[in-house]
């Protein structure tokens, strides 16, 4: 049984043509043939007019070069994508560059010619060896052993080597032989590739006929063999190179696109986290407040600050449930901020309003609660302990709420800092969130924010907002009394925000600001 199973492993491992996609140009016999016919040029030519010593010295210098670097080349293409063929090809190119400079070597340098043929017939059995097998492997050997497919042909070539070199007068004949049987398997390569449009095994065969032809036409064959074949590997090459360079692009597409993905949700959540605990805080200030002092409040003020209880408590669960049925409407701007204010003033924040009752804007309720809710904080931590204004009137164009503190006020050169993320003034008590979020609000719901000096000192947040009605001149409304307990943690208040809100507000949709003409 054990054999069985090895026996079907071992016939389970693929040979055959290559099905990836990966392989080489088609051989083009046109193309094929003239490169044929070059190097029978060559070598008649090099026959008729002999060999000169110093250009057959930089031939030969440059023809190896550039057989060595085809075999390299081919190796490469092994290593890249598995092809069998090109493994044994390289050791092919060596060996056929290396025969083909011995056999002009043998004839032209006049020192040691026993030696040089001896090392001829080595390489050329390399050669034939390597390249016999090279035709009968396929493109994808899943059996095959690099040590094997390299070792036993330069094994073969050594041998052949020592018996030809072991027996006097046997090199020249050996040479012979070799460079026929050479000759013969590259005509074999050069056919067999253009019937299984198999590009680098044609070139291959041209490129060995220029290494055979080098024993009768000198170093001109064996140049042009060895640029038929560094094109033909190299070509090979490109191929793997382009589908990998392709993928590796796409692998860093998905990558970078994952990283600001992920950033993004990072950022999101961040966001999140930060307005629940704001809410939740905002809602536990003015619950201490009902609770110490209801003795000491009306009816209708512990009304209105249940009332405002229950809105913020409404906005953590849009924020927990993801609930989004908030639409742009016409709104009245007293009404919606008033549960906003009532649960802050409750929470010991002094805020006086004077708001008009009939000021209507086209605004998302949700997002305009969160804008005020954030100026409102931002006033808290910043000015704590000095009244905060909120005032609103309308222009021919649009509605402007003003929210004025009486703090230290924002350094001109700090007025567009506050609204990038993360930048505070304040390290110690606020993470740079609370007014980043509301001027994308404003923004997003084709307004916008800004701060400049306040008319009695301070801070003047300027929240520009489409007008829904003509409105009319701020008239001061009657404020509800602030309670005067203190809330502990009241001074981390950033601004509650809703799922809804900031599922608008992703980093990867970007929202163009409106004109800054109005700007101070």
């Amino acid at each position: 049984m054990v054999g069985t199973l090895l026996f079907v492993a071992y016939r389970a491992r693929y040979r055959g043509p290559d099905r990836r996609g990966t392989t080489g140009p088609a051989a083009h016999p046109l193309g094929l043939l003239a490169a044929v016919a070059g190097v029978g040029v060559l070598a008649v030519a090099g026959r008729v007019s002999g060999r000169a010593g110093w250009v057959t010295t930089v031939a030969l210098s440059w023809a190896a070069s550039l057989w060595v670097l085809a075999g390299a080349v081919r190796v490469l293409r092994w290593r890249v994508v598995g092809d069998a063929r090109s493994l044994r090809l390289g050791v092919v190119f060596v060996a056929s560059g290396a025969a083909g400079a011995a056999a002009v070597w043998g004839e032209v340098a006049g020192s040691h010619p026993a030696l040089l043929d001896v090392a001829g017939v080595a390489a050329a059995a390399t050669a034939v060896t390597a390249l016999t097998a090279a035709l009968a492997t396929p493109e994808v050997d899943s059996r095959l052993r690099p040590a094997v497919a390299v070792g036993a042909p330069v094994a073969v070539g050594l041998v052949a080597g020592a018996v030809a070199g072991g027996v006097p007068g046997l090199a020249p004949a050996a040479v012979a032989t070799a460079t026929g049987l050479l000759g013969g398997l590259a005509a074999a390569a050069l056919v067999g590739g253009i019937k299984a449009r198999a590009g680098a095994l044609a070139w291959a065969g041209v490129g060995v006929l220029g290494a055979a032809a080098a024993a009768l036409g000198g170093p001109g064959p064996l140049v042009l063999g060895g640029l038929a074949v560094l094109g033909s590997a190299l070509g090979d090459l490109a191929g793997p190179y382009r589908v990998q360079r392709r993928r590796t692009l796409d692998v860093r597409v998905e990558a970078e696109t994952a990283r600001t993905d992920l950033a993004a949700r990072q950022a999101a959540w961040a966001e999140r986290v930060h307005d629940a605990r704001s809410a939740l805080l905002a809602v536990q200030g003015a619950t201490r407040a009902l609770t110490r002092r209801a003795d000491h409040l009306r009816v209708d003020e512990r009304d209105r600050l249940a009332a405002a209880i229950d809105a913020e408590l409404d906005r953590v669960r849009a924020l927990v449930g993801g609930a989004d049925d908030d639409r742009v409407t016409p709104v009245r701007l007293a009404d919606v901020l008033a549960p906003v204010v009532a649960c802050r003033q409750g929470a010991g924040q002094r805020i006086e309003v004077a708001v008009p009752a009939e000021l209507s804007v086209l605004a998302r309720p949700s997002a305009l609660r969160e804008v005020v809710a954030a100026l409102l904080d931002n006033a808290a931590r910043h000015a704590a302990g000095t009244p905060v204004t909120v005032t609103a009137g309308s222009t021919v164009a649009d509605v402007r709420l003003v929210v004025t503190d009486r703090g230290p006020g924002v350094a001109p050169q700090a007025r567009e800092a506050i609204f990038e993320r993360g930048v505070t003034t304040r390290p110690d008590v606020g993470s740079g969130l609370g007014l980043h979020v509301a001027r994308r609000l404003a923004r997003a719901g084709g307004g916008d924010l800004w701060v400049q000096d306040g008319d009695g000192g301070g801070a003047a947040f300027v929240l520009v907002l489409p007008s829904a009605s003509g409105g009319g001149a701020a008239r001061p409304a009657a404020a509800g009394p602030a309670a005067a307990c203190d809330v502990d943690g009241a001074e981390e208040l950033e601004g509650p925000n809703e799922k809804a809100d900031l599922a608008a507000l992703q980093f990867d949709h970007p929202v163009a600001a409106p004109g800054r003409g109005a700007h101070p």
